[in-house]
């Protein structure tokens, strides 16, 4: 049984979190996590592509959460496997699942993130997710607050990563910085690439659907 509750102690404890998690159970809630993340990066992705622009909010949210478990599940797969890879030449003496479990419990506080999510939904529907956001952008407010907040949970995720990595590891909190910046160079090129591919077969789609009618 964990000695602590790593909801709780994953804010300000991380490495002493994923060293809990090591010695109980790597695998500890790793789904609950995939979800987590897979359906914020559908929801970002749905931004970026500008899908409000053909669906309504239920849409969106539907495929989001349908789509969430398998996109979750490779992306914290694919992020834990570099930072295994680049953590040898930092000669982290980690062990796959135990690397996958500092990533994946980073993404805990982006249970905030989801409610700012929900939030923006319910206040602006589809004009969330569309380029031409309209009345939104002259709201000055309630996006620039939830802003703010999804901004700082990002940042504190990072922390969380950076020090969950040392943990699972093995090594100092620099070595774990220098690991996350190589690997974030890595995965910056690639979400890059995949939104280009995701932008260019979809929209194409979308809008021959729209002349269609």
């Amino acid at each position: 049984m964990l000695k602590l509750n790593p909801w709780l102690s994953i804010w300000l404890k991380p490495r002493d979190t994923i060293r809990a998690i090591k010695e109980y159970d790597p695998k500890h809630r790793f789904h609950v996590m995939c979800l987590i993340y897979g359906f914020l990066w559908m929801l970002s992705m749905s931004q970026t592509i500008s899908l409000g622009h053909f669906y309504g909010v239920p849409m969106i949210v539907i495929v989001s959460l349908i789509l969430a478990w398998p996109v979750g599940y490779i992306m914290i797969s694919v992020s834990s496997l570099l930072f295994l890879w680049v953590g040898k030449l930092f000669k982290g003496k980690g062990r796959y699942v135990e690397v996958r479990a500092a990533v994946a419990w980073a993404n805990a506080p982006s249970l905030i993130t989801i409610i700012t999510w929900i939030i923006l939904m319910a206040a602006y529907g589809s004009r969330l997710f569309m380029a031409d956001k309209g009345a939104m952008d002259a709201e000055f407010g309630l996006v620039d607050v939830l802003f703010v907040v999804q901004v700082i949970v990002a940042v504190w995720s990072m922390v969380i990563l950076i020090f969950g990595l040392s943990g699972a590891q093995g090594f100092s909190g620099g070595r774990a910085f220098g690991s996350f910046i190589l690997v974030l160079c890595i995965w910056i090129i690639f979400t890059i690439l995949v939104m280009y591919i995701i932008a260019y077969c979809s929209q194409p789609a979308a809008l021959a659907l729209l002349e269609s009618f």
